[in-house]
């Protein structure tokens, strides 16, 4: 079999062929399983890597709201790793971690509360035979609602890498104050465009559906921020992978 298949059970590192101990940590091979028996071990912080791959593909849909679904997909994905790794890097890294954990639970409750209630209210318009400029109030109101959780999931974005990027590094808070700008700036523009008032329509999934492409469109002002919170996530996997630790090796 390649020798680039054989790996300490110890500390694995790789083994040769013809050595009867390791090289690496001095353990004897004789008594171990057979030649070849051993798996190449996953690195120690492979969830972390994980984590940091899946939420950097999150952040490139983020700011895009016709995807941004999507991109929540991977968040949650991306943060749960992260959080099931959140002790291997230090008590400072472990409380940012369960700090972000949190903010974004509180997020999600956000999100699927302001969504559940402009359905709720729209479809209770719907039934009543309302027009559309009666929820020019209603659609205000879910710009502003909206904005909270958007502000939260960035600074939860922030918190889980803070101690994974390198030290010194200022980046992290340069992104987050551009990113928190420019979603204040896509809410106050969305606001002023809907603040005069809608179109005299009859409310239905078309009419409220162009209403939230409009909001949306605005909110894609917020994309070059969740594109550089990419670039920083993309950094902090560099770095992991640039990190010698390992796993013991176990049988495959």
């Amino acid at each position: 079999m390649d020798p680039d298949w054989r790996w300490c059970p110890a500390c694995g590192g790789q083994l040769d062929s013809s050595w009867q101990f390791c090289q690496h940590c001095g353990v004897w091979l004789s008594d171990l399983l057979p030649y070849g028996t051993y798996r190449k071990p996953r690195p120690a912080d492979h969830r972390t890597r994980a984590g940091l791959a899946w939420t950097m593909w999150a952040h490139l849909f983020l700011g895009f709201p016709t995807i941004a679904l999507f991109g929540g997909l991977l968040y949650s994905v991306g943060s749960w790793l992260l959080y099931r790794d959140r002790r291997r890097f230090g008590p400072g890294h472990d409380r940012s971690v369960r700090l972000a954990f949190v903010l974004l639970w509180i997020a999600f409750f956000l999100y699927a509360g302001s969504f559940g209630a402009l359905l709720y209210i729209g479809n209770e318009a719907f039934l009543d035979g309302r027009r559309l400029p009666e929820l020019t109030g209603l659609m205000l109101n879910y710009t502003v609602a909206t904005t909270v959780p958007t502000v939260l999931v960035v600074c939860a974005s922030g918190l889980q890498i803070q101690h994974l990027a390198p030290k010194g590094s200022r980046a992290i808070w340069y992104a987050l104050a551009l990113l928190l700008a420019l979603i204040a700036a896509a809410t106050a523009l969305s606001y002023v465009d809907i603040a005069p008032g809608l179109p005299d329509a009859r409310i239905g999934i078309a009419t409220v559906s162009g209403v939230l492409n409009r909001i949306s469109l605005w909110r894609s002002l917020e994309a070059p921020g969740f594109l550089l919170f990419a670039y920083l996530y993309r950094r902090a996997l560099k770095d992991r992978k640039a990190s010698p630790a390992v796993e013991s090796a176990v049988p495959s």
